[in-house]
């Protein structure tokens, strides 16, 4: 994966991710920043308003075993590798931050 393609496909991630928020009727982001998006919702989220509930996205651009018996996802694999249907369920299970682990080595 290219880093073109690499910050497409982090941009295609928190698209997907903004699906699942009240405002992806309004705009699918809420600022653009040279291709890689700001998500955004109605409220300010404080590190000390309630607990964190967090998942890291592993298998796009880490490989993990556990996910991908550790071979590098190419391209096509990674964009279905999570939809906005596992995002919609991540939100429906309470979590609330979405880490996307990506690499320096993605943009070297």
């Amino acid at each position: 994966i290219t880093s073109t393609q690499a910050v497409d496909l982090v941009d295609l991630l928190v698209q997907n991710v903004y699906q699942s928020t009240a405002n992806a009727d309004k705009a699918p982001y809420s600022c653009d920043m040279a291709g890689l998006a700001e998500l955004t919702c109605d409220r300010r989220r404080n590190l000390f308003d309630g607990p964190i509930r967090s998942v890291t996205l592993a298998g796009v651009f880490v490989p993990a075993p556990w996910a991908t018996d550790g071979k590098v996802l190419s391209l096509q694999e990674a964009q279905s590798f999570y939809t906005q249907d596992d995002f919609a369920d991540m939100k429906a299970l309470g979590l609330n931050t979405v880490q996307i682990p990506v690499p320096l080595s993605t943009f070297a």
